[in-house]
């Protein structure tokens, strides 16, 4: 933990603001019922404490007492933390962020914020700039969604305040930690979007993808792929390679919110259209119907169809409720393909839900009681996470129970 001490001493961002006096310690202090583990924790690494409390125009996200338990049972973890310390290091960067956001500059953003944290260890992440966490505004309840599709919701403060602030910034209270985003085939794989996950192991592109930095991936969901499973059965290695080269942007991370009416050039060398219509959003002729799954590299997009390399300029349908197939002809072959080998999903429910520019709100979820909810708009990933889910996010943070029993 010293080494953990050490390298955040050398963090900082000197940018004034104006917000409370009080010191981050007398701050936190004051929440103590809340976050007495979290306090126990930072007082006991007191160059990390201090370097943190130095640091001006940051928000810090204090999982409660609750979230940290979540992470407290599991003596594996521990062994895994003691293995490799630099998971410290990430999951605490991962839970501040760059620049103060208080409630009213989340509640009054006209998209989704994808803030930059101050995790940028190339272990852990390959984005410029910080991995980014999504903020958002669900009816008033603040959010804050991170990988594996989890959601940590703010909680209120006995004043009814969502935060709190000190000399260097804000302070929310989450209720869950944040999962650190995974690489994309794991992502895949947890999302349900086994398809895609086998078609990119199938082409051999996963180590390329796995490897690269600043992406975007326009992911098919599985049903995309069943739809049109006949014409992708007998496809060569080389021309799958071709097909799923055709879904990735690199060298740029099209969050959402930077989603406009323009033209990127894909890996496997053709242009795709980006187009926004009637609060719609389209690649081609397949709709983004999932936006901003983050990942350590980039972000992924769900889209309704596969694309075409063969057929670039296929225009969707915005008053259509689904979109025609790129490969016409094509049926389905009675299964998803590619899906032999492919690890197990975190949920079999599909995040499947149309995506808006302009609006949150509205359904998700499926037949299964026990998957994560789903809902338009990027918002609402995970009410209540499985078993499952808290299992994974135990091995990402992998060892976070050192600092629990203190």
């Amino acid at each position: 933990m010293q080494l953990l001490a050490k390298h955040l001493l050398a963090l900082a961002i000197h940018a004034p603001i104006l917000c409370s006096a009080q010191s981050l310690k007398e701050s936190l202090d004051t929440q103590n019922a809340t976050l007495s583990k979290l306090n126990s924790f930072l007082q006991s690494q007191q160059a990390f404490f201090n370097s943190l409390s130095d640091t001006k125009d940051i928000t810090v996200l204090a999982p409660s007492n609750e979230a940290l338990n979540l992470l407290a049972d599991d003596s594996d973890m521990m062994d895994k933390m003691s293995a490799d310390p630099d998971l410290v290091t990430a999951f605490l960067e991962y839970h501040v962020f760059q620049g103060t956001y208080y409630p009213s500059n989340i509640t009054n953003a006209q998209a989704p914020l994808l803030v930059p944290t101050l995790m940028n260890g190339t272990s852990f992440t390959n984005v410029t700039g910080g991995q980014r966490v999504q903020v958002v505004d669900d009816d008033g309840q603040l959010q804050f969604l991170s990988g594996s599709l989890n959601q940590a919701t703010v909680q209120n403060i006995p004043n009814g305040q969502q935060s709190f602030n000190f000399s260097g910034g804000t302070i929310y209270i989450i209720d869950r930690v944040l999962a650190i985003p995974a690489n994309i085939t794991d992502t895949l794989v947890s999302a349900n979007l086994t398809a895609a996950a086998g078609a990119l192991k199938k082409s051999k592109l996963t180590a390329d993808l796995t490897q690269a930095s600043e992406l975007t991936m326009f992911a098919p969901s599985n049903h995309a792929f069943d739809v049109v499973g006949s014409a992708l059965s007998d496809m060569s290695a080389a021309d799958l390679a071709d097909v799923m080269g055709y879904h990735v942007v690199q060298g740029k991370v099209l969050y959402s919110s930077l989603i406009t009416n323009t033209t990127e050039k894909t890996t496997e060398g053709k242009d795709v259209h980006l187009r926004v219509e009637d609060g719609k959003m389209f690649v081609n002729g397949a709709r983004i119907v999932q936006t901003n799954i983050l990942v350590n590299n980039g972000v992924v997009h769900v889209i309704d169809n596969l694309l075409n390399p063969a057929h670039a300029d296929a225009r969707p349908d915005p008053t259509a409720a689904t979109q025609a197939p790129a490969f016409a002809g094509a049926t389905t072959t009675g299964g998803v393909p590619f899906t032999s080998g492919v690890g197990t999903p975190t949920s079999t429910t599909e995040p499947f839900v149309p995506a808006t520019v302009t609006s949150v709100g509205g359904g998700g979820g499926g037949g299964d009681p026990d998957a994560p909810t789903v809902v338009s708009g990027g918002s609402k990933r995970v009410v209540n996470m499985t078993k499952t889910e808290v299992v994974r996010v135990m091995v990402l943070l992998g060892g976070a129970a050192l600092f629990l029993n203190v």
